[in-house]
């Protein structure tokens, strides 16, 4: 009897285990993708769209930079949540997509953005905060940036394929992923393709403080 009710108490703990185990895979589970998608959906073209909003303050120091340096210790917790699942789930395999793109993307903006930026940053208050202050980094800081963040938006739709969408919370989620990339992603292309046309007509360009001066091109037009 007391064999029995052993058994059964032995039981009931490695089932409450499992059940307490599957509970916090699928806290982890969520609160990874709820991370990513405000990472890479919201906070980084927020960050990028902001440089070409037409403000009288300093946007890289008091709107650009906050908003990037959110995302980037986000995005930090949300990777290790992955890495912590894929883990759990032995996932390392480099024919897992979504691992590797994430990885991909998560890696470039960690180890190369945050460097680009200053340097960027410090090169533009040396050279006077005109247009012709642009270098190298500058450029290399805009383009690794907008395709880190296209890759993200792209894993986070393999992190739902990977999910296998089949319960109501994974489908309000994706739904109000596809929301939020309804309004946000039009709005930083717009801003993509504004920042492309001054830079190439010459009209205007838009300083570090938000202010926006004529180029040498249309002064002398």
């Amino acid at each position: 009897m007391n064999i029995t009710t052993a058994e059964s108490a032995a039981a009931t703990k490695i089932i409450a285990d499992v059940f307490d185990e599957c509970i916090n895979f699928q806290k982890q589970r969520s609160l990874h993708g709820w991370i990513m998608i405000i990472v890479f959906i919201v906070l980084f073209p927020m960050g990028a769209i902001s440089m070409h909003l037409p403000l009288k303050i300093r946007v890289v120091p008091y709107i650009h930079a906050p908003i990037q340096v959110i995302g980037v210790v986000l995005m930090m917790i949300g990777a290790a949540l992955g890495v912590s699942m894929t883990s759990e789930l032995h996932l390392w395999n480099p024919f897992r997509v979504h691992v590797t793109v994430g990885l991909l993307a998560a890696g470039t903006i960690l180890l190369m953005q945050p460097a680009l930026g200053i340097i960027q940053h410090r090169y533009f208050q040396k050279t006077g905060r005109d247009e012709n202050s642009s270098s190298i980094f500058g450029v290399m800081h805009r383009w690794i940036g907008r395709v880190a963040v296209i890759l993200g938006m792209v894993n986070c739709g393999l992190g739902f394929q990977l999910a296998e969408i089949k319960k109501r919370d994974d489908k309000e989620s994706l739904i109000s992923s596809l929301v939020l990339m309804g309004v946000l992603v039009p709005l930083w292309l717009l801003a993509l393709l504004i920042g492309l046309g001054k830079g190439r007509f010459g009209a205007e360009t838009e300083t570090e403080d938000g202010e926006a001066r004529s180029s040498p091109r249309s002064r002398s037009s």
